[in-house]
């Protein structure tokens, strides 16, 4: 991607100058005059059609950096980088639906990561037209892969499976019982620091990371969710609480990698966020109220959940157990 312009100073004209958008511009002399007008260049509305591709991902990552969470930022910049890496840049005015098309077609990704990095561009550059920077967008028109739903919670008997194939000590083990036991999401789980934990309520309180929702995300921990919590604060009183052997954090890629490697073991490849799945699942199948596992989940209303797990209507021994209590 294109690189931010900043201004630096040349000896040989005693002045500073800053290049944008390919126009470079003396600022003077004074350092202090230089980046006032280095800056009243920067709010100036850039002519439509000169911004490149990059540099309007760029301006796009700045401005998500100043004004959204940090896990926002980086989603957006993984998504972004991507295209960037294996692409060449050109004129706003000269990108089409088909080039991102063509890109996105040779990647084997499956179809909700295809629709995620999707999103990201078409947002990308909605908003450079509503800050001015574009008239339109010239990815109106892409389509966006249909996401395909997971509905693939894990079964007690893969639950008990993967355990055997960890060895306790491993701090892996610790992490799959932990989202096995509160149904956390796996950026509440693998981000959460002891200064989150409160011990005396048995519970784990943290800032809302779907900004949409509650601002807060409250954990109830089961005692062996908390004894679990309690032993991992101990070893790593700073920063998060779950940790690799070589005692960093824990990410979505890497936990994908640990249960790769146990597909054989299990006859199938889980993600991290099964684990919720199978908590949301066993806690309506077990005659919890949808109100109060909606508010266990973290879910925003009742509605998000039963659109989540309208899948257990299809499994037939349940629902004929079900219809049996009226008898």
């Amino acid at each position: 991607m294109g690189r931010i312009p900043k201004p630096w100073f040349r000896n040989d004209r005693k002045a500073w100058f800053v290049t944008i958008q390919g126009k470079r511009y003396n600022l003077g002399p004074k350092k202090a005059e230089a980046f006032q007008r280095f800056h009243e260049l920067m709010a100036a509305p850039v002519k439509p059609g000169k911004i490149s591709v990059f540099e309007v991902m760029d301006e796009f990552l700045e401005w998500n950096l100043n004004h959204r969470a940090k896990g926002t930022y980086q989603f957006y910049q993984d998504r972004l980088k991507r295209y960037a890496q294996d692409t060449t840049d050109m004129p706003c005015s000269e990108l089409r639906p088909f080039h991102v098309q063509r890109w996105l077609d040779g990647k084997d990704w499956g179809p909700t990561f295809k629709a995620g990095v999707v999103a990201t561009i078409k947002r990308c550059f909605n908003w450079a037209v509503r800050q001015g920077y574009l008239i339109t967008s010239p990815v109106q028109f892409l389509e966006k892969p249909k996401s395909a739903r997971r509905d693939t919670p894990v079964t007690r008997d893969e639950y008990e499976a993967i355990l055997a194939n960890i060895n306790s000590s491993d701090p892996f083990f610790d992490l799959v019982v932990f989202s096995w036991e509160t149904g956390s999401r796996p950026q509440e789980s693998l981000r959460f620091t002891k200064n989150h934990v409160d011990a005396s309520k048995r519970r784990i309180v943290m800032k809302n990371p779907k900004a949409r929702g509650p601002q807060w995300r409250v954990l109830h921990l089961t005692n062996k969710a908390m004894e679990i919590v309690n032993r991992r604060a101990e070893e790593n009183a700073e920063g998060p609480v779950f940790r690799n052997t070589l005692g960093t954090t824990w990410t979505t890629n890497a936990c994908t990698c640990r249960f790769r490697v146990l597909a054989p073991k299990i006859g199938r490849t889980v993600a991290l966020y099964d684990f919720r799945h199978a908590f949301g699942t066993d806690m309506l199948k077990s005659g919890v109220d949808p109100l109060t596992v909606a508010e266990l989940m973290g879910h925003t209303n009742v509605k998000m959940l039963m659109e989540t797990y309208q899948h257990i209507s299809q499994d037939a021994e349940y629902m004929q157990r079900q219809v049996e209590k009226r008898s």
